[in-house]
């Protein structure tokens, strides 16, 4: 693959990232302000898997867990996530949202279809069956 092609795509990639970033700097979502990428990353996966624990989300990140062990404690520290010892394992922890985590990934869910709406909106039909077709099939 040409560098060319790397370059577009990586341009692209930030485009995209720096809507997402100055969406979530823009005041109307104060629960995600203080929040990084990877932290919203957590967020999403503790949403999507209830009382998982660290190191599931661990796994599913692809992070490591000194990365994941720092990030969890600053989201306790601004109250977004609850850690408890695992029933199962005495020395793992279940990771849970709290209130003011649901209220970040709903706001989160809000950022990301304003901007993909808008990107998709660009798209006709066919054209947004192919690009996700396509998309799906990079990813994977």
């Amino acid at each position: 693959m040409s560098m060319d092609k790397v370059q577009a795509l990586n341009e692209l990639w930030h485009i995209v990232g720096m809507r997402m970033k100055s969406e979530m700097c823009s005041g109307k979502y104060p629960a995600i302000l203080s929040i990084s990428m990877i932290e919203l990353s957590i967020l999403e996966t503790v949403e999507r898997y209830p009382n998982c624990m660290m190191k599931k989300v661990s796994e599913l990140l692809g992070l490591p867990k000194s990365t994941l062990t720092s990030a969890v404690k600053r989201l306790e520290a601004k109250g977004y996530l609850r850690r408890s010892q695992s029933d199962s394992d005495k020395r793992a922890y279940n990771l849970e949202l709290t209130e003011w985590g649901v209220q970040a990934q709903t706001e989160h869910r809000e950022i990301e279809k304003s901007i993909f709406e808008n990107l998709l909106q660009q798209l006709n039909t066919e054209e947004t069956s192919i690009f996700l077709e396509l998309f799906t099939k990079a990813v994977n």
